[in-house]
């Protein structure tokens, strides 16, 4: 007797366990089927979000366009003569047609890089060929604020394996930034290294630096630094996430060494040819 009622507690304790067993399948089901869910609206929402950014910098773009496109024939006289003061005044509309242009460009450029839709065209490429092109893209700002810049040569086999648009679209934000932010008279200087696996451009300027609490931050989207002395330089603050996001895209990476008043130097580092993926 004492057997069968130890029996028919362990059916019972047996029943109870496949009961709660039951429960809990049900429970991490309903949590599969939620997180599921929750997955494909956020995506739907990225999607949505990339193709109403796309959309908008599109409509943004066509009228910007055809604004530098009318200051360009005026300028070019083909409207009749302009006046001296004229001039100055289409100068300053193109300047912050291209400057509200980049901001757009920027806005979609975070955008597909968010929705995954950047395509990269990864091949071997020449540093020094694509350091010694970067000065005469950025010599009107250079003048403008009578800054010294240094190249040093790379060793002509120094090469990567990444996509030159996006190389470059990287290195002239670097520079970008390093000219908004050194002082009159300042200097920056572009060199780059290689390790047997890696190749890393560093472009280093004499601004302000970086406060320790706010570096970690820098490369966050929308993260601007201290812009109370360069009030006319504002822009979205996705440069530095887009040109980091870009970097590891192409299995590189892009960090910073800085300190107050010392300046910043910003280092890309990408993958050396010779380790392509199969």
């Amino acid at each position: 007797k004492e057997a069968a009622l130890a029996l028919e507690a362990h059916s019972e304790e047996l029943k109870a366990q496949t009961v709660a067993l039951e429960i809990t399948q049900q429970e991490l089901e309903a949590a599969y089927e939620a997180e599921r869910a929750a997955r494909a609206e956020a995506e739907a929402a990225n999607e949505a979000k990339a193709q109403f950014l796309a959309t908008m910098s599109h409509e943004l773009r066509t009228p910007l366009n055809a604004i530098g496109g009318y200051a360009e024939l005026l300028l070019d006289g083909i409207r009749g003569p302009v006046t001296g003061e004229q001039v100055q005044d289409l100068e300053r509309i193109r300047r912050s047609q291209r400057h509200l242009l980049s901001l757009i460009n920027d806005i979609l450029n975070f955008a597909k890089i968010e929705a995954g839709k950047v395509a990269f065209n990864c091949r071997d490429i020449s540093m020094h060929d694509t350091l010694s092109a970067l000065e005469e893209l950025v010599a009107p700002q250079l003048k403008e604020k009578s800054l010294i810049y240094n190249y040093y040569c790379c060793d002509p086999s120094f090469t990567a394996y990444a996509d030159p648009e996006k190389v470059q679209q990287i290195l002239l934000n670097l520079l970008s930034n390093a000219t908004k932010f050194t002082p009159n008279g300042g200097s920056i200087t572009v060199q780059c290294g290689a390790t047997a696996s890696e190749m890393s451009v560093e472009v280093t300027d004499t601004g302000p630096g970086i406060e320790a609490s706010r570096v970690e931050s820098v490369f966050e989207p929308f993260v601007q630094l201290d812009r109370a002395h360069h009030s006319t330089h504002q822009g979205t603050g996705l440069g530095l996430a887009i040109s980091r996001d870009l970097a590891r895209a192409m299995d590189g990476d892009l960090r910073v060494i800085t300190a107050t008043g010392k300046g910043s130097t910003f280092i890309l580092s990408l993958p050396r040819s010779k380790i392509k993926k199969s």
